[in-house]
């Protein structure tokens, strides 16, 4: 059974924490971000866990949708990677369509998980969140390479045929794979 350590994997939480950035609720409940005409090039927001079960070693993954998905599929610079708190040579990424991508990295020390931003980002609404113990990630990323996931990432609502919101991480084809959420 993969586990998402996440209890609230699906953007409705507002951060707790931002650095330069403005954010606004969209009309679905998930929040969106951008860097503040104010600020330098860059900012970050955190994502809201709501778990105490993460350990140094697990893996933290950010769905989100933006103009330009690949831009945040990569380390954000040498200091911070993409998300604060990481093994900056673990983050990985992709792009799940011509608005959505994923990244996703190994944490590094227990702290607020934040992912960075650009400016010329615009808007980054995050979609959903996860958090992995080493193990389970493993598994993610394999059913991920192996073309049984379209993304690694899991809400526990995505065995459900016809689902709203995010695309099917788990097709309904595939009931063998046991998934849940965090109570």
């Amino acid at each position: 059974m993969i586990t998402n350590l996440c209890k609230t994997p699906n953007g409705t939480v507002a951060s707790s924490y931002q650095y330069k950035t403005e954010r606004r609720q969209e009309a679905s409940g998930k929040w969106s971000y951008r860097v503040n005409n104010t600020s330098g090039a860059a900012g970050t927001f955190a994502f809201k866990m709501g778990t105490s079960r993460l350990m140094v070693g697990g893996w933290l993954v950010c769905v989100y949708s933006c103009a330009d998905p690949l831009a945040l599929t990569s380390i954000f610079d040498s200091r911070y990677g993409r998300i604060g708190g990481t093994v900056i040579e673990t983050t990985i990424g992709g792009v799940i369509s011509d608005t959505m991508g994923w990244v996703a990295a190994q944490v590094a020390e227990l702290s607020e998980n934040e992912i960075w931003i650009e400016k010329t980002d615009g808007w980054v609404t995050l979609e959903g969140c996860a958090a992995f113990t080493e193990e389970d990630w493993r598994h993610m990323l394999e059913y991920y390479r192996n073309g049984i996931l379209t993304f690694p990432w899991v809400d526990g609502e995505t065995l459900k045929a016809g689902g709203v919101g995010l695309p099917h991480s788990i097709p309904c084809h595939h009931p063998h794979l046991g998934v849940e959420v965090a109570a």
